[in-house]
């Protein structure tokens, strides 16, 4: 890659840069931190017409492996949840 030509190739929304305290609720099955990534916003092509791809990245502590299902789902749903209240704030007119 040419250093000087770098093109975005997607648009990431973070919730928060602290990471010993999101690294702390996913100790508790909790989300604090995540990073919403729209690849769409650059390339629309990525997804049919009018529609978005968004990709949700969480860190974890290497232990979340012990989370069973009904943890697992939980935490899957706090995640959604996350994503929607950091798109909502980050993509609304007032920012």
């Amino acid at each position: 890659m040419n250093k000087g030509h770098f093109i975005a190739r997607v648009v990431t929304l973070v919730s928060s840069w602290d990471f010993d305290d999101a690294y702390a609720a996913a100790s508790q099955g909790g989300v604090k931190a995540a990073a919403v990534h729209l690849p769409t916003v650059i390339d629309p092509s990525l997804a049919p017409a009018g529609e978005h791809l968004v990709i949700i990245h969480s860190f974890v502590p290497a232990e979340a492996t012990t989370l069973s299902p009904t943890g697992s789902a939980q935490y899957a749903e706090g995640l959604l949840d996350l994503a929607e209240r950091v798109l909502l704030h980050r993509l609304s007119p007032a920012n």
